[in-house]
């Protein structure tokens, strides 16, 4: 059976020795998202610590269809990393080496072009600093792609500062700005899940996938990759079993004490609903690689087995507080 979802066995690491080879081809794709509220500005110390931050994904460089100029590049990440409560509010990126896992080129110059609460998907487009440049990495359909039990990784930027054993909080931790990876297993898809949204009475039915690799905020809007290092789908949050009182911190920060019967599961959004996203936003295809070639079904056409599923998880998952 998958191991706990926050067991520290494996945890995070971002060495790339231990990257699965064929991931590394995905490794360049990844970045740092992180808001610049309230007059905050990138000449602060770490600007991170004024606002917040998350990951990101380079998931096209053809210009968004033509709509943009050369050297721009279209980043996709969860609607919540991108929330602004005080304004004025900016956007930077942060990119990291071909090869490396620091965060040291940063560009201002990042426009909000859409952001989707109800499937928690949101796109950025961003122009590229020199010499940062990054490849788009292959998206697949998860539905025919993978299967459960199959490993799965996870790329971003987490806040260790929440782990126990990790003492040093900003603003002088250094390594709040390393990308790191952590592998696990998966553990279902689910073609239509009824994702919470801001109004209670409605629930968007997105596809996403439940995995047990390593989650902490900062993670959100990074990659989940399968085994031959395709991405599947968009890190969104932290499910936690049931209506614990501690919600977040019961897996985050205590992990190493809950039962084998309550573990946490992690949720990404579904790479077929964020090409679906950047094509209604864009007017432009995102390469996707269907099942065989074929088109498969509309995923927000629910499956009887997969709307008997979503709707057990619902029941028995509340969700996290956002990271």
């Amino acid at each position: 059976s998958p191991r706990p979802a926050h067991s520290h066995g494996e945890g995070f690491s971002s060495s790339r020795r231990g990257l699965p080879a064929a991931a590394r081809k995905a490794w360049s794709a990844p970045v740092m998202v992180v808001r610049l509220e309230g007059g905050a500005d990138m000449a602060d110390d770490p600007p991170l610590l004024h606002s917040g931050w998350g990951s990101g994904l380079v998931v096209s460089l053809d210009e968004a269809g033509g709509r943009r100029p050369d050297r721009t590049a279209v980043i996709a990440t969860t609607s919540h990393v991108v929330r602004c409560r005080e304004f004025p509010c900016r956007y930077a990126v942060g990119f990291t080496e071909p090869k490396g896992s620091e965060a040291r080129y940063w560009t201002t110059r990042a426009s909000l072009e859409e952001s989707s609460p109800g499937i928690d998907l949101a796109f950025l487009t961003v122009e590229l600093p020199p010499p940062v440049s990054p490849s788009a990495p292959t998206l697949a359909d998860p539905a025919c792609h993978g299967d459960d039990l199959a490993p799965t990784l996870t790329v971003g930027w987490p806040n260790l500062t929440l782990r126990t054993g990790w003492s040093v909080p900003p603003p002088s931790n250094p390594d709040l700005l390393l990308k790191r990876f952590s592998t696990g297993t998966r553990v279902q898809y689910i073609s239509a899940y009824p994702l919470r949204t801001a109004d209670p009475q409605r629930r968007e039915r997105v596809p996403i996938i439940l995995h047990n690799a390593d989650l902490l905020p900062g993670s959100s809007g990074g990659p989940l990759l399968d085994e031959d290092g395709h991405v599947v789908g968009i890190n969104s949050r932290i499910l936690v079993p049931g209506d614990r009182p501690e919600k977040f911190n019961y897996c985050a920060v205590e992990a190493d004490r809950h039962s084998p019967g309550e573990d946490c599961i992690n949720m990404a959004i579904s790479s077929r609903a964020i090409a679906e996203a950047f094509g209604e936003l864009f007017g432009a295809h995102l390469p996707l690689q269907e099942c065989n070639g074929i088109e498969s079904d509309p995923p927000l056409q629910m499956a009887e087995a997969d709307r008997e599923n979503a709707d057990s998880s619902s029941e028995l998952l509340t969700e996290s507080a956002e990271k």
